[in-house]
């Protein structure tokens, strides 16, 4: 049985290019705690202690895996009060 993550990576690259080619697995880790981020921040109101809380992981942390994957919280949440 295949995680919806490891589906929405297959079905990514089958929507390119025709193929079911596997991504990397840096390029599959990187994409998935992306998305996984990005869940959590949109779920909490861009309210990072409370991501980090739902993800189990220390606030400081949270904030390295949200640099690692480009994720600026500033301007989420410059765009948020602008909306």
């Amino acid at each position: 049985m295949q995680s919806q993550a490891v589906k929405g990576v297959m079905q990514s690259q089958a929507a390119k290019g025709g193929t079911r080619r596997i991504l990397p697995f840096q390029a599959a880790r990187r994409k998935f705690e992306t998305a996984y981020v990005e869940r959590l921040l949109r779920r909490t109101g861009n309210d990072v202690a409370e991501a980090a809380r739902l993800a189990d992981k220390d606030r400081s942390d949270f904030y390295v895996l949200m640099k690692r994957c480009g994720i600026d919280i500033i301007a989420r949440r410059r765009v948020r009060s602008t909306a």
